[in-house]
């Protein structure tokens, strides 16, 4: 994460986590209900690109974090 994100990029990404939660619903559905495998087999790698996506947006809320804190002590200082 060499550039720094915005809050754009952190509800694309929320809105990304949504989307695939959402394209994940009917194959849990499907193995939970009528045993399909394959479904599981779906939405288990569904599960593991949800988990990598959560990740990202959390670096991606501490970056932010981080710069605004910072920012908020370069200004306290200056008001000083």
């Amino acid at each position: 994460m060499g550039d720094v994100k915005t809050h754009e990029d952190v509800l694309e990404l929320w809105n990304t986590i949504k989307r695939i939660v959402d394209a994940n619903d009917s194959d849990m559905h499907r193995n939970a209900n009528d045993n399909n495998i394959e479904a599981g087999i779906r939405a288990r790698n569904t599960l593991r690109i949800l988990v990598k996506r959560a990740r990202e947006l959390v670096n991606v809320t501490r970056e932010i974090d981080r710069v605004i804190v910072k920012e908020r002590k370069e200004q306290r200082t200056k008001k000083q």
